[in-house]
Protein backbone atom coordinates (compact mmCIF):
# COMPACT_ATOMS: atom_id res chain seq x y z
CA UNK A 1 0.00 0.00 0.00
CA UNK A 2 2.82 2.57 0.73
CA UNK A 3 4.15 1.75 -2.35
CA UNK A 4 0.83 2.78 -4.62
CA UNK A 5 0.66 5.86 -2.40
CA UNK A 6 4.14 7.12 -2.90
CA UNK A 7 3.59 6.12 -7.09
CA UNK A 8 0.56 7.98 -6.83
CA UNK A 9 2.10 10.96 -5.26
CA UNK A 10 5.01 10.98 -7.84
CA UNK A 11 2.79 10.91 -10.94
CA UNK A 12 0.62 13.51 -9.33
CA UNK A 13 3.74 15.55 -8.71
CA UNK A 14 5.67 15.35 -12.13
CA UNK A 15 2.09 16.42 -13.92
CA UNK A 16 1.65 19.40 -11.85
CA UNK A 17 5.27 20.44 -12.63
CA UNK A 18 4.26 22.49 -15.41
CA UNK A 19 7.10 23.42 -17.88
CA UNK A 20 6.42 26.99 -17.87
CA UNK A 21 5.94 27.18 -14.22
CA UNK A 22 8.97 29.28 -12.20
CA UNK A 23 10.16 27.09 -8.91
CA UNK A 24 9.86 29.21 -6.17
CA UNK A 25 12.35 28.62 -2.81
CA UNK A 26 11.14 29.54 0.92
CA UNK A 27 8.28 31.69 -0.77
CA UNK A 28 6.97 32.47 2.73
CA UNK A 29 6.07 31.77 6.46
CA UNK A 30 2.47 31.35 7.46
CA UNK A 31 0.72 31.45 11.26
CA UNK A 32 -2.61 29.69 11.29
CA UNK A 33 -5.30 29.31 14.30
CA UNK A 34 -8.68 27.14 13.99
CA UNK A 35 -11.47 25.22 15.88
CA UNK A 36 -12.60 21.69 14.74
CA UNK A 37 -15.58 19.42 16.41
CA UNK A 38 -14.96 15.90 16.59
CA UNK A 39 -17.87 13.25 16.54
CA UNK A 40 -17.10 12.40 19.97
CA UNK A 41 -15.01 13.15 22.80
CA UNK A 42 -12.25 14.62 21.42
CA UNK A 43 -8.72 12.86 22.02
CA UNK A 44 -7.07 15.97 23.95
CA UNK A 45 -9.50 17.08 26.08
CA UNK A 46 -10.19 15.86 29.70
CA UNK A 47 -11.79 17.24 33.22
CA UNK A 48 -14.11 19.80 33.52
CA UNK A 49 -13.84 23.28 31.53
CA UNK A 50 -11.69 26.11 32.74
CA UNK A 51 -14.82 28.29 32.20
CA UNK A 52 -16.11 27.21 35.57
CA UNK A 53 -18.75 25.27 34.04
CA UNK A 54 -20.29 28.17 32.11
CA UNK A 55 -19.02 26.38 28.79
CA UNK A 56 -18.35 22.19 28.97
CA UNK A 57 -17.59 21.16 25.48
CA UNK A 58 -15.47 18.35 25.29
CA UNK A 59 -15.74 18.49 21.23
CA UNK A 60 -14.55 20.95 20.22
CA UNK A 61 -10.25 21.44 19.75
CA UNK A 62 -8.07 24.46 18.83
CA UNK A 63 -4.80 24.30 16.33
CA UNK A 64 -2.34 26.77 15.81
CA UNK A 65 0.90 26.73 14.64
CA UNK A 66 3.13 28.06 11.77
CA UNK A 67 4.34 26.74 8.38
CA UNK A 68 7.52 27.26 5.96
CA UNK A 69 7.28 27.22 2.73
CA UNK A 70 9.81 25.22 1.15
CA UNK A 71 8.98 24.88 -2.80
CA UNK A 72 6.61 25.89 -4.56
CA UNK A 73 6.33 24.77 -8.51
CA UNK A 74 3.05 24.61 -10.67
CA UNK A 75 0.53 23.36 -8.54
CA UNK A 76 2.35 21.61 -5.96
CA UNK A 77 3.85 23.08 -2.67
CA UNK A 78 5.69 21.18 -0.04
CA UNK A 79 5.96 23.07 3.41
CA UNK A 80 7.78 21.98 7.17
CA UNK A 81 4.75 22.74 9.47
CA UNK A 82 4.47 22.61 13.32
CA UNK A 83 0.80 22.35 14.78
CA UNK A 84 -0.01 22.29 18.56
CA UNK A 85 -3.49 21.02 19.22
CA UNK A 86 -5.56 21.99 22.18
CA UNK A 87 -9.43 21.36 23.75
CA UNK A 88 -11.36 24.70 22.94
CA UNK A 89 -12.95 25.15 26.73
CA UNK A 90 -12.25 21.83 28.82
CA UNK A 91 -8.65 21.45 30.06
CA UNK A 92 -6.30 19.70 27.91
CA UNK A 93 -4.55 16.12 28.50
CA UNK A 94 -0.80 16.67 27.95
CA UNK A 95 -0.39 19.01 25.03
CA UNK A 96 -0.33 17.18 21.42
CA UNK A 97 1.96 18.80 19.43
CA UNK A 98 3.08 17.58 15.67
CA UNK A 99 5.75 18.60 13.24
CA UNK A 100 5.96 17.11 9.91
CA UNK A 101 6.03 17.70 6.24
CA UNK A 102 2.90 18.58 4.07
CA UNK A 103 2.85 17.71 0.44
CA UNK A 104 0.09 20.14 -1.33
CA UNK A 105 -1.70 19.62 -4.73
CA UNK A 106 -3.78 22.24 -6.34
CA UNK A 107 -6.03 20.78 -8.41
CA UNK A 108 -8.58 23.63 -9.25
Amino acid sequence: MKIVTLLIFITFLLASMEAKSETKYFDGTYIFFGAEVTNGTSNVCEGESWTGGLINNDKLTSNMGVYQNLLTSGNFNIQLRVTHHSCLFNFDKPSYNAAGVMFELRIF
